[in-house]
């Protein structure tokens, strides 16, 4: 099995005197073991800037988009990590509809 992440969208960031948080729209692919079929999901992280500069590391004042997707993806392998095989991904898409549902509200 492999899961592939295909894209990365940031869909809304909100940068005011209160706060500043990113929203990122995630999709990729499950790949079986034989590479003939795969299923497609999608999810929504969100962070604010303050944990993505904890990420980079203490001398970190800016940012590029480069550290944004590696931060994203960092987020993403807690998704990822509930897909149990390519036939148990229930748990897995449960949380994505669930990331999904908050956004949305």
């Amino acid at each position: 099995m492999e899961i592939k992440i295909t894209k990365r969208v940031k869909l809304h960031e909100v940068n005011n005197d209160m706060c500043h948080n990113f929203y990122f729209g995630v999709f990729g692919q499950i790949i079986n073991d034989a590479r003939t079929r795969f299923k497609r999901f999608h999810f929504v992280v969100w962070f604010d800037i303050f944990e993505l500069l904890e990420f980079l590391g203490e001398d970190a004042k800016k940012y590029t988009k480069k550290d944004l997707i590696n931060y994203v993806d960092e987020l993403s392998v807690g998704y990822t990590d509930l897909i149990h095989s390519y036939d148990n991904c229930k748990e897995f898409y449960e949380e994505c509809n669930r990331s999904i549902d908050n956004y949305n509200h």
